[in-house]
């Protein structure tokens, strides 16, 4: 069988570039499932983190609520939908303690013209 004038290469040619081929398709394929083993690895690394951050970020609303004496939140509430609520019950919280102090302000200021009229009944 010749080659029509040479123009052909031959067969063992084809079969070697064929095999190279291969070779690169098997080798793309070995990284790429690496490069996916990898990705799946930091992917439950991430997860774990964020199920970490999730758990500290409610113990310290649960902690916020014990101290501001609120209700934690329950199974039915997340930790998201609960903070408007804390937060606005810590902010009635002082708003309640700002108006106790300016009354206890008042009372010492009336306690002392009390006194200062009592001195000058007295003297």
């Amino acid at each position: 069988a010749h080659s029509a004038g040479g123009l052909l290469p031959p067969p063992q040619a084809g079969v070697a570039l064929m095999e190279r081929k291969v070779e690169e398709q098997e080798l793309a394929a070995e990284q790429a499932e690496r490069k996916l083993q990898q990705l799946t690895v930091a992917h439950e690394e991430l997860t774990q983190d964020h199920h970490q951050c999730q758990a500290t970020h409610t113990q310290h609303l649960e902690r916020l609520c014990h101290v501001v004496g609120t209700a934690a939140p329950t199974g039915a509430e997340t930790p998201d939908e609960a903070w408007p609520r804390v937060l606005g019950h810590l902010e009635a919280t002082a708003t309640r303690a700002r108006a106790t102090q300016e009354h206890c302000v008042r009372l010492e200021a009336a306690a002392q013209e009390a006194r200062g009229e009592a001195d000058a009944l007295e003297g």
